[in-house]
């Protein structure tokens, strides 16, 4: 709610809200989220807010007009081809890095596509591609894939039981740090060298690993980069870098962004914001919400501390070449677009960011919100470096404390005597009770 009332706002402030038909002129804003439910939902939020406050309000025939304009422009291959009326564009975040990727001249394409913008895909016979580039989601490595079937060739063969390396830990350090950072993404190859990986300060590591069992997990890196290789296979981290040199480069040929707006960011790598600074057309005017505690995306690691950095980073780099553009006049100055200077961003970055802590919950009461509490609570005690030091969540109303069960095996019976309807006896999920489990099976299970 508060994103799309932020949205409204710009929205306003830009005097883009045309009264004959509701489409927006020169103010292309992107709000991007990991979940297309929460994609959806933020859509029809904004949707509400311009029927209550818009002046005049949307038609119906406006509305249609604009769900229409938006709907094909998600299909579109490229950034490039979304029109001007299509904004502002709700897109996952998956969705928005293909589009990203296809806005790139052919000969810089990190996939394969047709000579319409589309992916190649090994099963589609007759599909020619007209640029070198990976095959799209056969050749993908994510998590499930690492686990499976990379991890059991990789694994360090001998290790003490107390100190075996887990999967998701090593998988976690490679993504979020040895090739997810902003660190490594500024470097040559991509990844951080062995020396950066150690520099990284301790508050920087999942599990804030001495030097040892860093050099063991960078080890363990050197293997996994080797057996990507020899497999034909890319990650994640591979197309992030690749699209962040070519944006340093100005390679991007699409329409400015001149807002953008990301939601549950915590399940962001620090490396996929960095790219937000160098395409927004304006650096400052970019938004992020979300919980260091509510991560759930494998492999990240994330804390607003870091963000903070990333935009004091910007900002000392982006002094250090107006210095540098000033010194060195020949060369066209810092505003040229053709200096050939691949780190300049559109504007001075703040240093930093006006950051609003929300501790009132209104989703929920004080009953849940409690023992939650203590979860974190245990979080920060033992693991003080994985999640940002914020305020206690609050509620306006009271309530019952939630039930904790242990396993299924032991209380099936009692489980379903304490969510029966006292009249008809039927179990009925809905607004007033609810189970939550940690993953679909466990679901299924239940």
């Amino acid at each position: 709610t508060c994103i799309a009332y932020r949205m409204w706002q710009v929205m306003q402030r830009s005097g883009v809200v045309q009264p004959e038909d509701g489409a927006l002129q020169g103010c292309n804003i992107l709000f991007i989220s990991s979940n297309h439910r929460l994609v959806d939902q933020v859509k029809r939020d904004l949707r509400l807010i311009r029927q209550a406050w818009d002046d005049p309000p949307l038609t119906e025939e406006d509305l249609k007009a604009i769900d229409s304009s938006h709907a094909e422009a998600l299909k579109k291959h490229r950034l490039a081809d979304v029109p001007p009326d299509a904004f502002p564009l709700f897109i996952t975040s998956r969705h928005y890095l293909h589009m990203l990727e296809g806005s790139l001249p052919p000969d810089l394409a990190f996939f394969k596509r047709d000579a319409r913008g589309g992916f190649c895909r090994k099963k589609d016979k007759g599909a020619d591609s007209v640029n070198k580039g990976w095959n799209f989601q056969e050749c993908e490595l994510t998590h499930a894939k690492f686990v499976r079937d990379i991890w059991p060739k990789i694994k360090p063969k001998k290790q003490k039981k107390d100190d075996e390396l887990a999967p998701d830990v090593v998988w976690t350090e490679i993504c979020s740090h040895i090739k997810g950072s902003l660190e490594a993404v500024e470097s040559p190859n991509g990844c951080l060298s062995l020396e950066g990986y150690l520099a990284l300060g301790r508050k920087r590591a999942l599990a804030n690993f001495g030097e040892d069992a860093r050099r063991e997990v960078y080890a363990v890196f050197l293997e996994y980069q080797a057996v990507k290789r020899r497999e034909e296979m890319y990650d994640l981290m591979d197309l992030v870098y690749h699209l962040y040199v070519q944006l340093h480069s100005r390679q991007y040929r699409g329409p400015p962004i001149h807002a953008l707006f990301r939601d549950e960011v915590q399940d962001f790598l620090q490396a996929e914001l960095a790219q937000d600074l160098l395409l927004a057309a304006n650096p400052n005017a970019l938004f992020y919400a979300g919980d260091s505690a509510q991560t759930i995306t494998r492999g990240v690691h994330f804390r607003f501390a870091e963000v903070t950095t990333m935009f004091r980073n910007a900002r000392e780099r982006y002094d250090k070449q107006q210095e540098d553009g000033r010194s060195q006049p020949e060369q066209g100055g810092a505003a040229a677009s053709s200096s050939g200077d691949t780190h300049l961003l559109a504007a001075r970055v703040e240093k930093k960011p006006h950051e609003v802590a929300l501790a009132v919950n209104y989703r929920t009461h004080q009953g849940i919100l409690d023992p939650a509490a203590l979860v974190v609570d245990l979080i920060q005690k033992w693991f003080s470096s994985a999640i940002d030091t914020l305020e206690r969540e609050r509620a306006e109303i009271t309530g019952v404390r939630p039930l904790l069960l242990g396993g299924l095996e032991y209380c099936k019976q009692d489980l379903i005597h304490l969510l029966s309807d006292t009249g008809s006896g039927k179990v009925e999920m809905g607004a007033d009770q609810a189970i939550i489990v940690r993953n679909e099976e466990a679901k299924q299970r239940v």
